[in-house]
């Protein structure tokens, strides 16, 4: 009879493992056949019982952390925004203590808050983004010459980018000024 317990438990857990893959249940496949094996030769069902559980820890114990180091490595997936760490933009909103700014990257404004909750942060104001917390970025303000010195291509990139999407708006504002003109235009000489 203990042979088909033996036999069962070492089923069940290998049917949990396959289905969880959290290296939780393989632990008493192994001390199961044992136990199987030990019933198989009549051994004393106190024995087995002993064997089980020394066998199903030891395993544990011992082998656990090489299997999740090998078989579940590297599940922290990063994304896109996960680049945004470490750049520097211009603040858009001011942040207070109890109300987060806005800052843009790749067209998307962002919530900032400061990473020292206590402290204002001014509208303009260059910041480094430190990390992303939900859907918050948490930045620190830049100290201007140490921004300069450390980071000179990387703060003329921000401001280039800046100018650049500054110049686009106003071409855009300048068409559409020279498209409302000539339209207006049109319409006087035909009245006309």
């Amino acid at each position: 009879m203990w042979i088909y317990i033996w036999l069962a438990v070492a089923c069940v857990s290998a049917l949990i493992e396959a289905f969880t893959m959290q290296m939780v249940s393989i632990w008493f496949v192994a001390g199961g056949l044992i136990a199987l094996i030990l019933a198989i030769c009549n051994v004393a069902i106190e024995i087995q019982i002993i064997v089980f559980i020394v066998v199903s820890l030891l395993a544990m114990i011992s082998l656990r952390r090489i299997c999740l180091k090998y078989l579940l490595r590297n599940t922290n997936t990063k994304t896109n925004v996960d680049s945004f760490q470490g750049k520097e933009t211009r603040l858009l909103k001011t942040i207070a203590p109890d109300e987060p700014g806005e800052i843009k990257f790749a067209d998307i404004t962002w919530t900032a808050v400061a990473e020292n909750g206590d402290l204002v942060i001014e509208k303009d104001s260059i910041v480094r983004v430190i990390r992303v917390d939900g859907n918050k970025m948490v930045v620190s303000p830049v100290e201007k010459a140490s921004m300069q010195e450390a980071n000179g291509k990387d703060s003329l990139k921000t401001e280039v980018v800046e100018a650049e999407a500054q110049k686009v708006e106003e071409n855009k504002t300048q068409k559409s000024t020279k498209k409302t003109n000539t339209k207006n235009k049109n319409e006087k000489s035909d009245k006309e």
